[in-house]
C-alpha cells in the first residue's frame, strides 16, 4: 500500500497528475488486462519487465536469489503473495504515465512545459533541442489514444534515454533497493565470510528502507531547503497515510480487529494510572518508511513474531538458529520442532491463508503435541492488547466469532 504514497510523490515531483494513479494501478493489476500489458510492452517498457523479479526479491529480500531451488521457491511465494505482479503493475503503470504525459504536451514548446516537467527533463539531458526531436516523432492510436513511441524516435539513443528516464523514475515511483544500496552492504558485508553473511542476514528485509533514505534522501538534498522541505513533508504525510492502511489491512489479515488510530489516554486497569494508548501514526510512520516491525516496540517489548529488539536488529538468521537451539531445551521437543518447521514452510506468510492455515489446523495439532501451547496463545492475545485491538479470529479458535470490527479505524473505541 505504501507504493502509492512513494508513487504520488514521485508524480508530483515530476508534474505528473497524480488522481489517475490508483486507476492506473488497478487496470494493469487485475486478472485480463491483456492490452493493457500489451501497451507497456509496446511502449518499450518490457525492457525493464526481465527485471520483475529481481526487483520483487530485492523489494523483500535485499538480493536475488542464484540458487536455483531456493530461488524458484522465493519467486513462486512472491508471485503467490501477489507482490510481483503488484511491483511490477505499479512500474509499467508509472512509465505509461510518464510517456502519456510526454504524448500529451507535444504541441508545446520547451519553455511552455510544466516547470517540473521540464525539470525532468533536463535531469535526464533533454533540452530544447532534444525535446523538438521527440515531440515530432509520429505518433501512433492505440484504442482511440495517440502515443510517442520511444522506438519511433528518429534519434534512437535519445529514445533509449526516454527508457532510462521511465526505468529510473519508476525506482522512485516503486522503491527497490538500486544499485548504491546493494553497494552499501557489500561494502561492509563481504559476500562469502561469516562477518558479511551475518550482517547480510541483519539487513534481509531491512534493506527497502534503507534504499528509501538513499534514493528519496538523496532527491530530497538535491532540492533548494524550501523545496525540500515540501518534498520531505509530502513524502511524510503520503507515505504515513498508506502505512495506517498498511497496518489496518495487516491487522485483519492476521485475525485481529484494525487497531486504534486515535492516541487517547486511557487509564491502566493495573496501575490505576492514566496512559497514552499505543502510537499509532508513530507506527505507520514506520511502515510507510518500510521499518514497520520496528514499530511493533513503540507499543510492545516484543514484535509481532514474539521477537525482542535485539533480536530483531541481529536479523532472520540469527532468530533461526536461537529457535533451532531451544528445540534441545523445550521440555516439548516435538512441539518446539513443529513450531520451528512450520515457520521454514514456503508459503507459510502468505496473506490471505496463513491465519485459516494456523487457526483450523496448525494451532489445532500444535495443542495436541504441545500441552503448554496455550501458553503462545496468551502472549499473542497480550501483544494485541498492547497494540489497542483485539482478536476477532483468537488463537486457538477453529473459526472466527465474528466479523472484524471496523469502528476504530474512525477513533471510535
Amino acid at each position: 500500500m505504501t507504493d502509492l504514497g512513494f508513487g504520488a510523490t514521485t508524480r508530483a515531483y515530476n508534474g505528473l497528475p497524480v488522481r489517475r494513479m490508483l486507476g492506473d494501478y488497478v487496470k494493469l493489476f487485475k486478472p485480463g488486462s491483456i492490452e493493457d500489458q500489451r501497451l507497456a510492452v509496446r511502449l518499450g517498457l518490457i525492457a525493464d519487465e526481465w527485471s520483475n523479479r529481481t526487483a520483487a526479491q530485492g523489494r523483500y529480500l535485499g538480493e536475488e536469489l542464484t540458487g536455483e531451488i531456493s530461488r524458484r521457491f522465493a519467486e513462486g511465494v512472491l508471485r503467490a503473495s501477489g507482490l510481483a505482479r503488484w511491483t511490477q503493475a505499479g512500474r509499467w503503470a508509472h512509465g505509461m504515465q510518464l510517456m502519456g504525459a510526454i504524448t500529451d504536451a507535444r504541441g508545446k514548446a520547451f519553455g511552455q512545459l510544466d516547470k517540473g516537467f521540464a525539470r525532468l527533463l533536463d535531469r535526464y539531458g533533454i533540452g530544447s533541442a532534444e525535446w523538438d526531436k521527440i515531440r515530432a516523432t509520429p505518433v501512433e492510436r492505440d484504442r482511440g489514444v495517440d502515443w510517442i513511441f520511444p522506438a519511433n524516435v528518429e534519434d534512437r539513443q535519445l529514445g533509449d534515454r526516454l527508457l532510462e528516464m521511465a526505468a529510473r523514475e519508476a525506482d522512485f515511483a516503486v522503491p527497490t533497493p538500486d544499485v548504491a544500496t546493494r553497494a552499501l552492504i557489500s561494502d561492509v558485508a563481504p559476500r562469502g565470510t561469516w562477518h558479511g553473511e551475518m550482517v547480510k542476514s541483519a539487513f534481509l528485509f531491512k534493506s527497502f528502507g534503507i534504499s528509501l533514505l538513499l534514493q528519496h534522501g538523496a532527491r530530497a538534498m538535491q532540492l533548494a531547503p524550501a523545496n525540500r522541505l515540501g518534498y520531505v513533508g509530502g513524502l511524510v504525510i503520503g507515505t504515513t497515510a498508506m502505512g495506517g492502511m498498511a497496518i489496518w489491512l495487516k491487522d485483519i489479515a492476521a485475525g485481529r480487529d484494525p487497531r486504534n488510530a486515535a492516541d487517547k489516554p486511557f487509564i491502566n486497569d493495573k496501575t490505576g494510572e492514566w496512559e497514552m494508548s499505543p502510537g499509532f501514526w508513530g507506527q505507520a510512520m514506520l511502515q510507510g518508511g518500510g521499518f514497520g516491525i520496528f514499530g511493533d516496540f513503540l507499543a510492545s517489548a516484543e514484535n509481532r513474531a514474539g521477537g525482542g529488539l535485539a533480536g530483531t536488529l541481529a536479523g532472520p538468521l540469527v532468530s533461526d538458529a536461537q529457535n533451532l537451539a531451544a528445540i534441545a531445551t523445550s521440555k516439548n521437543h516435538g512441539g518446539a520442532a513443529l513450531k520451528f518447521a512450520q515457520s521454514q514452510v514456503p508459503g507459510g506468510t502468505l496473506w490471505y491463508l496463513r491465519t485459516a492455515f494456523d487457526r483450523a489446523v496448525a494451532d489445532q495439532i500444535q495443542e495436541q503435541i504441545d500441552p503448554d501451547y496455550r501458553r503462545s496463545w496468551r502472549r499473542a492475545e497480550k501483544w494485541a492488547d498492547e497494540q489497542g485491538t483485539d482478536y476477532w479470529w483468537a488463537p486457538g479458535d477453529s473459526s472466527p466469532e465474528r466479523a472484524p470490527d471496523l469502528s476504530n479505524v474512525a477513533g471510535a473505541n
